[in-house]
C-alpha cells in the first residue's frame, strides 16, 4: 500500500490532531482502534509542536 501525502495548514493540523485525540479517547488503551488513532497522531506531530488536549 502506498502512502498518499497531503498539505495542511497549521490550523487544519491542529483540528485533525484534536479530532483524532478526541476519537482516540474512546477507545481503551491498548485496544487496536487506540493503536490505530495514536499512529495518525504521531504522524501529525511530526511537523508541528502542538499537544492536543481535552480542554484549552
Amino acid at each position: 500500500m502506498t502512502e498518499k501525502t497531503f498539505v495542511f495548514s497549521e490550523e487544519e493540523v491542529k483540528l485533525l490532531m484534536d479530532a483524532a485525540w478526541t476519537r482516540q479517547r474512546c477507545f481503551i488503551a491498548g485496544d487496536r482502534m487506540f493503536k490505530s488513532y495514536g499512529t495518525i497522531l504521531s504522524k501529525l506531530e511530526e511537523d508541528s509542536s502542538y499537544v492536543p488536549e481535552r480542554y484549552r
